[in-house]
């Protein structure tokens, strides 16, 4: 594992950090099982090399040499075919349809002359084993490509508390808000967010603004995790996050020096990004989380933030102008999660 996987990985706590072990793990043993694989393969091939060796070696002291029509001596490249099409080929047929191979003695006197065995397939077969061989590398490829997808699913789920995985933008949830009306407005999220990249939950504690976020995030990676998404569908799940501000400010106590924490790099690439509780974490962090947000702002990233600050309170802590992208109606959703609180499981 190289040193910036490793401050990857650093930066990860709990779930995060279990499920990307369990992934990286089974990537790597795949890698050395076809590092093992590759290996048998050459040690194979270095014998059979060793084997022609030793019988030219022998033919040359032995052996009669072998004659095409035209009178070459081409016993030793006749003797690298069979090795190489296997037992019943016969001179001058296809190795797998049988059919005889126009220039054949062309082919062999070439051969000869490189000490390499001559093409054993004609024209038609060579094209298809070479196609197959391309679909079953691109099989391959396919099937290494969805399992690191499921393994970033797995990260984005585990990101999510465990208490907010299970909601969902239904009719159910508005007994967890304040404000029930804010529910049809959290729908409409996942159309508008294509011009408005950030969306702030406004309101006090226990008023539902983490339960509207995190349901937002969990239909997200859901319909991305669903059999039939198309590949966008499917990036944007991978690429999700859930991340707690008052806390996330660790990670960059962790990172090496003079370099960017692994999970603020993480925070910042993120497809869809959960900040909750914006305000809530130290001073000193402040400056990062407006970069989080200035660096999202313009890639056009899907930002869901939750806090309990009114405009003129994020302008006064935040600077760089992140009052503009967070409090502004013009440049972003405003979510009003209502003034009191309705359920006790509810942030």
């Amino acid at each position: 594992m190289n040193q910036e996987l490793e401050s990857y990985v650093a930066g990860l706590d709990g779930p995060q950090a279990r499920f990307l072990a369990a992934a990286l793990c089974e990537r790597f043993r795949r890698e050395e099982q076809a590092d093992d694989e590759l290996a048998a393969l050459l040690a194979d091939r270095r014998a059979v090399a060793t084997e022609c060796e030793q019988r030219v070696q022998l033919s040359k002291t032995h052996a009669p040499s072998e004659s095409t029509s035209s009178g070459e001596s081409v016993g030793e490249a006749i003797k690298l075919a069979r090795l190489a099409a296997g037992d019943g080929w016969q001179p001058g047929a296809c190795a797998r349809c049988r059919c005889a191979l126009e220039g054949w003695a062309e082919r062999v006197a070439a051969a000869e002359a490189l000490g390499i065995p001559p093409p054993v397939y004609c024209d038609t077969c060579s094209r298809d084993l070479r196609e197959h061989d391309a679909r079953e590398r691109r099989a391959r490829e396919e099937e290494a490509a969805a399992e690191f997808r499921a393994a970033r699913v797995r990260d984005a789920w585990g990101s999510i508390p465990e208490r907010f995985r299970e909601h969902r933008l239904r009719s159910s949830l508005c007994r967890f808000l304040a404000r029930p009306e804010a529910l049809e407005d959290a729908r409409k999220v996942l159309t508008l967010a294509k011009n408005r990249p950030v969306v702030t939950f406004v309101g006090p504690a226990q008023s539902g603004k983490t339960t509207l976020a995190c349901a937002i995030l969990a239909e997200i990676i859901e319909r991305g995790a669903a059999r039939g998404a198309d590949a966008a569908m499917s990036r944007r799940a991978a690429g999700a996050r859930y991340v707690y501000l008052p806390t996330f400010v660790e990670a960059r106590k962790r990172s090496p020096l003079n370099s960017e924490a692994p999970a603020v790099v993480q925070a910042k690439a993120a497809t869809v990004l959960v900040l909750d509780e914006m305000g809530g974490e130290p001073e000193s962090a402040r400056e990062m989380v407006g970069e989080i947000i200035q660096s999202r702002h313009h890639e056009n990233r899907l930002t869901l933030i939750t806090t309990g600050l009114k405009g003129p309170q994020v302008a006064a802590r935040y600077p760089g102008g992140i009052v503009a992208r967070v409090a502004w109606p013009q440049q972003a959703t405003i979510i009003d999660c209502g003034p009191t609180a309705r359920a006790p499981e509810a942030t």
